[in-house]
C-alpha cells in the first residue's frame, strides 16, 4: 500500500500548517505529522484547538495508515500532552486489566510499563485480550532514553494479511482461549 497518496489526500484535509512524513517512501507506518506554523510548535493552547478542528481529519488518516506520530508540537511535557489528547474519549473503565502495573502521572497520562530497561517488550495489541480494549494509544516521551529506548509499533492489520488462510479458518473454528494469572497486588 503505498502512503503517497493518502498523505496528498490527508495534507488537503488536515491543513497546509502541517507537513507529512511517510516513515520510508511509499510504504511503511508511522506517518510523522510536523508543524509548519510555528505557533503550532510553541503555543499550547493553539495547537490544542488546531488539533481539536481537526481530530476527524487526523482520526480519518490514522484509520487509514494505521499510526500517526505528532512531532514538533507544542506539547512539550506532561501537563501538554495531556492537554493535547483530553478531547479523546476515555476508556470507560480505564487501565483497569492492564498486564503491566501502571500509575497515572497526571489526569488520563500514565507512566510506560515498569519493565527493567533490559527487558524487551514482544510486540502486542494493547489490551486486545479484553472485551473492550482501547482503539486508540497516544506515546509521549517526556525524557528520552541516551540509548535504545524506541517504541516499536507495527501494522497487525499487514499481520493478518500475511497468516496463512487455512491457519485463520482453524482459529475461527476453534475459537481462541486467553489464560491470565493474576498476582496478589502486593507481588508486582
Amino acid at each position: 500500500m503505498s502512503l503517497l497518496a493518502p498523505a496528498i489526500n490527508a495534507a488537503r484535509t488536515i491543513g497546509p500548517e502541517v507537513n507529512l512524513t511517510p516513515y520510508a517512501a511509499g510504504d511503511g507506518l508511522p506517518v510523522f505529522i510536523t508543524p509548519l506554523d510555528p505557533r503550532l510548535a510553541s503555543d499550547l493552547d493553539y495547537a490544542v484547538a488546531w488539533l481539536r478542528d481537526r481530530e476527524a481529519a487526523v482520526d480519518a488518516y490514522l484509520y487509514e495508515v494505521g499510526a500517526v506520530v505528532l512531532r514538533g508540537f507544542a506539547s512539550h511535557d506532561t501537563h501538554g500532552f495531556g492537554a493535547a489528547i483530553d478531547h479523546y474519549p476515555d476508556m470507560p473503565h480505564g487501565y483497569t486489566g492492564g498486564a503491566s502495573p501502571r500509575s497515572a502521572i497526571e489526569g488520563r497520562v500514565f507512566e510506560a510499563t515498569r519493565a527493567p530497561a533490559e527487558a524487551k517488550l514482544m510486540f502486542h495489541q494493547e489490551m486486545a485480550y479484553l472485551p473492550n480494549y482501547p482503539s486508540k494509544l497516544a506515546f509521549f516521551c517526556n525524557v528520552p532514553a541516551t540509548t535504545g529506548g524506541a517504541t516499536l509499533i507495527a501494522d497487525v492489520r499487514r499481520f493478518d494479511e500475511a497468516v496463512d488462510p487455512k491457519f485463520r479458518a482453524q482459529i475461527k473454528q476453534r475459537g481462541v482461549r486467553y489464560t491470565r494469572n493474576f498476582r496478589p497486588p502486593d507481588r508486582s
